[in-house]
């Protein structure tokens, strides 16, 4: 077997290793066809991997035992304990706050940007995106970190479970030829609803994909409208200006996914509410 690459103390090259030797092999096909996530239990203790080739790799026995795989599952178990913790400990974000009709879709769209949106480590978009894609070069940070944010998803998805509801991520085409033609306070407002966040990181990436180029315009707008406050409150100027604010927001509820569309609707009445006042 080809042999793993110990650099340094504590940190693992496994760069070689995965293309030469486990990509394409019985190992990893076995792993990958296991459904997720992976299983493992030490000390009565459950932990789950959320990526096949992590889990079947941290498994290997190498022959020449330089690579000590029992402490990396330590680090990577000890991590994944912490982030179950995460929700709870680091957002305030608790079972029975679903409870609550006023919480409960700002809290789905918080945690809809956790799993495709929020930068958790550089160079990854969401837990999705970052338990997906498998480090080669490990020390013990990193393996901590993999175990914390597999921890989390975790815990996310056993929630969701529980509540019975599902977060579906919202495909945006690269070239989407009708969201070329939304103004960039529809764009605003639509990401709003989907729970996606507009940063300084993610602003000219995302306003690119409509066919604009202001990163700062979206942003500025996206901030007049991010809050359901800031949303359904009267401008208090004219009645002209009510009305523009009421066919913003009519029309971007048919672009919306089901599960986005009822608040719009329903944000849009509200607003309808302040027409008495004319």
């Amino acid at each position: 077997m080809k042999s793993i690459i110990t650099d340094i103390k504590n940190k693992v090259n496994l760069k070689n290793f995965y293309f030469d030797v486990y990509d394409k092999s019985d190992l990893q096909k076995i792993n990958r066809n296991n459904p997720l996530p992976h299983k493992c239990t030490i000390d009565f203790k459950d932990f789950y991997y959320y990526n096949a080739d992590l889990s079947g790799l941290m498994w290997l026995q190498e022959l020449d035992r330089k690579l000590k795989y029992n402490d990396f599952v330590d680090f990577y178990r000890k991590g994944f304990e912490e982030g179950l913790k995460h929700l709870k400990e680091k957002e305030g974000i608790k079972k029975k706050d679903f409870y609550n009709t006023n919480k409960k879709e700002e809290l789905k769209q918080i945690l809809y940007s956790f799993l495709y949106v929020r930068d958790f480590l550089p160079n990854y978009r969401g837990l999705n995106d970052l338990v997906n894609k498998i480090p080669l070069i490990w020390t013990e940070k990193i393996i901590y970190e993999q175990g914390y944010y597999n921890g989390l998803l975790h815990s996310i998805l056993v929630l969701c479970d529980e509540l019975c509801f599902v977060i579906k991520k919202k495909v945006v085409s690269e070239n989407p030829k009708t969201e070329k033609k939304l103004t960039i306070k529809q764009i605003a407002l639509k990401l709003a609803y989907e729970g996606i966040n507009v940063t300084d990181e993610n602003k000219n990436e995302i306003i690119k994909k409509y066919g604009h180029n202001s990163g700062d315009k979206l942003m500025q707008e996206f901030n007049n409208v991010f809050k359901t406050s800031r949303r359904t409150t009267d401008p208090n100027k004219t009645l002209k200006i009510l009305q523009n604010k009421i066919e913003l927001f009519e029309s971007i509820i048919e672009l919306l996914e089901v599960e986005f569309k009822q608040k719009a609707i329903d944000e849009c009445k509200t607003l309808k509410t302040h027409l008495a006042k004319y």
